[in-house]
């Protein structure tokens, strides 16, 4: 035939090159619509596919031109790309609706090429129209179901963050009330078991209430990690030194087993602290004498920058059934299922702390002895901390500064209940507390009085926490004074949410219901308070 195209191709045997008559069968055969123009894009055959689609001749086309078939909406844009292929001698690649001879418009990718003499000149052109209609609604329709999908996810997410704050909110009243009862002196022995159930109870509630919560953000894909400098050795103090008083009432020995005393890795120290207390809280549930013990072991991996991190928690309690024990990390699902069962709990625990693993790319393993004990163990990955200074040298804060703003904090929240538990707190501390129940009012009280610290809630009318932080960072730049250490405060427990507090300007973040001691450490963090009351 005596013509190239423009992309090389490998030689034909001459034997088996077809004639023009095995040619035109070919491209009739074709599911694809053929043309072929001159080398000025004038049209010099169309295939069977095409006649049968548009039912419009070659004279036809000759005689109206192109834009007969191509929807009015794109006909000026396709002739003129078009019209520049031709021109330019570019390979033509373009998709828009073609008329059929019914008078429906379906989707076309058309594509075209060059075909060039041996001496490389543009001789004829050839190409196709493939029908891409059907692949097009397609991903119209998987579009749509994927942006369904997110708006549902959204709105679960959005859904629990609001359960949450809603529940948190109240929650934060009552066991703020009962811990601030609890130091109350004198009390009655009578009185401090109502008060001590008050508390055992309130905590309860609040640890079903989150394991709901997470196992909705499980079930959403909405779970959220954050990675963070932390010493897991002490870490892991911390747990043992808060479930030690529920062993030691149950005249359980706590053990702790600790390799590595001064281990730092990077990670998201609260779900590590919620998967070793649900598994530890577990083992005491079940164990009636004997002991509970804590292990680290640290694994080296090979990078030398991260180690496998292995929690062990073993008891000496009632362990598992051999038949049960590949059931109990299934969602509520407990070992004991009996209407008479002794021990309570949803049965989501485990599944919770085992999905949290497997999230963080690590797992939750168990081995067990009916009546001698279970070990349960959680490995996972973790990159080593970078050794940095435990206080940077553009600290704003200095923890040793005299008290130059005195000892008044200024509390800024909006809920009755909250301010009573708040500013009680506050006050058992010996520091003195103002209030201001919107971000205006705190404005203006900030304006004229120096604080030590504030404790900003975030939800408030008028004039939200987060934007009252950035108004007051910007007039305290505009002044030249040093910024007042800000805590936010909410109801919402999300990653999301502390990292908008931080953007916002605030040093320091606590969510509700928050612990009187934890108050208090985010206000030492923030500035030196060598006068604060002991919780």
């Amino acid at each position: 035939m005596g013509f190239l195209t423009t992309r090389s191709r490998p030689k034909t045997p001459a034997a088996t090159q077809p004639g023009d008559d095995e040619f035109r069968l070919m491209v009739d055969l074709m599911p694809q619509l053929a043309w072929m123009t001159d080398k000025d894009g004038s049209p010099l055959w169309y295939n069977q596919r095409w006649y049968d689609y548009t039912g419009m001749t070659l004279a036809d086309i000759k005689a109206k031109g192109r834009t007969q078939i191509i929807h009015p909406e794109h006909a000026d844009r396709v002739t003129t790309k078009l019209k520049q292929n031709f021109s330019s001698g570019l390979e033509w690649e373009e998709t828009f609706p073609i008329k059929s001879k019914d008078g429906d418009y379906h989707w076309f990718l058309s594509r075209g090429e060059p075909i060039r003499d041996e001496q490389g000149n543009i001789v004829r052109w050839f190409g196709t129209h493939t029908d891409i209609t059907k692949q097009l609604e397609l991903e119209h329709s998987l579009r749509e179901a994927v942006g369904r999908a997110e708006v549902a996810s959204n709105a679960k997410s959005e859904f629990l963050a609001n359960m949450s704050h809603e529940i948190r909110t109240p929650m934060n009243v009552v066991i703020g009330l009962a811990n601030i009862l609890a130091r109350s002196n004198p009390l009655s022995p009578k009185q401090r078991q109502f008060i001590g159930t008050l508390q055992s109870s309130a905590n309860a509630l609040l640890g079903l209430i989150n394991d709901l919560l997470d196992f909705a953000k499980i079930e959403a894909q909405t779970l959220e990690f954050e990675k963070l400098p932390f010493n897991i050795s002490a870490l892991l103090t911390e747990i043992g030194e808060g479930i030690g008083v529920r062993a030691r009432e149950k005249n359980l020995e706590l053990r702790m087993n600790i390799q590595d005393e001064n281990l730092d890795v990077v990670g998201d120290p609260t779900r590590i602290r919620q998967i070793v207390t649900n598994l530890a809280g577990n083992a005491i549930k079940f164990t009636q004498s004997g002991y509970v013990e804590i292990a680290l072991v640290r694994k080296p991996l090979p990078d030398g920058r991260s180690s496998e991190i292995e929690i062990r928690v073993s008891d000496t309690g009632i362990g598992i059934p051999a038949d049960k024990i590949d059931n109990i990390f299934q969602k509520f699902t407990q070992a004991d299922t009996s209407i008479s069962r002794k021990f309570g709990g949803t049965g989501l625990g485990l599944a919770i702390s085992r999905a949290l693993a497997q999230a963080m790319g690590g797992d939750i393993d168990a081995a067990s002895i009916e009546g001698r004990g279970s070990t349960f163990a959680l490995h996972v990955c973790m990159p080593h901390a970078i050794k940095t200074k435990a206080i940077p040298d553009d600290m704003r804060y200095e923890r040793g500064a005299d008290f130059a703003r005195g000892k008044r904090i200024l509390l800024v929240e909006d809920h009755a209940p909250n301010i009573l538990v708040a500013r009680t707190v506050i006050e058992d501390f010996g520091l003195e507390c103002d209030t201001a129940l919107n971000g205006r009012e705190a404005l203006e009280k900030m304006s004229t009085h120096d604080y030590l610290a504030i404790v900003m809630d975030i939800q408030m009318p008028e004039l939200d926490g987060l934007e009252t932080t950035r108004r007051w960072r910007k007039i305290e730049q505009e002044r030249g004074v040093a910024p007042t250490p800000i805590i936010g405060m909410t109801a919402y427990a999300r990653t999301e949410d502390r990292a908008k507090c931080l953007e916002a300007g605030m040093d320091e973040y606590i969510s509700k219901p928050f612990g009187i001691n934890d108050l208090r450490a985010k206000l030492e963090s923030c500035v030196a308070l060598p006068q604060l009351k002991a919780a």
